[in-house]
């Protein structure tokens, strides 16, 4: 397959850690580039075990970032609507879990 969707994951929880595992261990055509979570940390320690770019806390700098194409949001659920707006503001793929 030529082309990979590059993902960036908002929310490094259970869930947010799930979708990046299986994301880039069995979805073919797509792999995560890019986390984040409002606990920095979180974000690195996920970052750190693929191998991929950590954003901290930094969730709007994610979305802005021009390598991520698409946003998963695995976030808590307060926090839903603005990502899914800022994320479709960037004219990019958006998936919000809820």
């Amino acid at each position: 397959m030529d082309q990979v969707l590059k993902i960036g994951i908002i929310g490094c929880g259970a869930i947010g850690k799930d979708h990046c595992r299986r994301i880039i261990d069995t979805v073919p055509g797509a792999t995560v580039v890019a986390v984040s979570d409002y606990v920095a940390a979180a974000a690195d320690d996920t970052a750190a075990k693929y191998g991929i770019k950590s954003y901290g806390s930094d969730c709007d700098g994610m979305i802005k970032d021009p390598e991520v194409e698409a946003v998963v949001i695995t976030s808590i659920d307060p926090t839903h609507h603005d990502y899914v707006m800022k994320t479709l503001a960037e004219e990019k793929w958006c998936f919000c879990e809820k």
